[in-house]
């Protein structure tokens, strides 16, 4: 898989490599599937990996992280909605602020607000809108439904699309939001 300059990751070489394994095999079960459920949830897999990498990058924590207590699950809320939220706060919060060229740290004079985050990390995100988020909520909801039904019917209509061709609809609006998070666009 070839990533794009603009994909919507920010970390070390390992963190990448990590990514782009969980990214090759979603799209690759994604794919090779019809099954509107398995979509769902490998989605909604992927989504929830990238929010959390995401988070723990913006506030530099991989250099924290350890494989015997990954933070990713032990210190960002496990609730999808609430890390949704956090990312969707940091990321709005930050991009308003200035970035912090060296100012005089002596000067007490100063009430200016600069960005909070690892420099660069608010310039990764220019894939992930407003509308990226409202789809990763539909996403999350969609998923709730999907792990308790295996009604495929349902499961379109939870996304907004009914008829004929609405499996081939959530397929395509599932790869899309993934693809955003790559950098990749959507396939038209």
């Amino acid at each position: 898989m070839k990533f794009e300059s603009n994909i919507a990751f920010f970390g070390t070489r390992d963190d990448l490599s990590e990514f782009k394994q969980v990214a090759e095999k979603c799209l690759e079960t994604i794919e090779e599937t019809n099954n509107i459920r398995l979509i769902v949830i490998e989605t909604w897999l992927f989504v929830d990996f990238s929010v959390r990498q995401l988070i723990m990058s913006a506030l530099d924590l991989s250099k924290f992280n350890h494989e015997d207590y990954d933070l990713r699950y032990k210190l960002i809320p496990k609730n999808f909605s609430e890390s949704l939220e956090l990312l969707e706060k940091i990321k709005n919060t930050n991009e308003k602020l200035p970035v912090d060229k060296g100012s005089n740290l002596l000067s007490v004079s100063s009430n200016i607000q600069y960005r909070r985050v690892v420099e660069g990390w608010v310039e990764s995100l220019v894939m992930i809108d407003e509308e990226w988020f409202k789809k990763a909520r539909k996403i999350n909801s969609t998923r709730n439904l999907a792990a308790h039904s295996y009604d495929q019917q349902k499961i379109c209509a939870k996304l907004g699309f009914t008829g004929p061709d609405a499996q081939e609809k959530v397929k395509e609006e599932c790869l899309n939001l993934i693809r955003q998070l790559l950098g990749c666009g959507s396939e038209d």
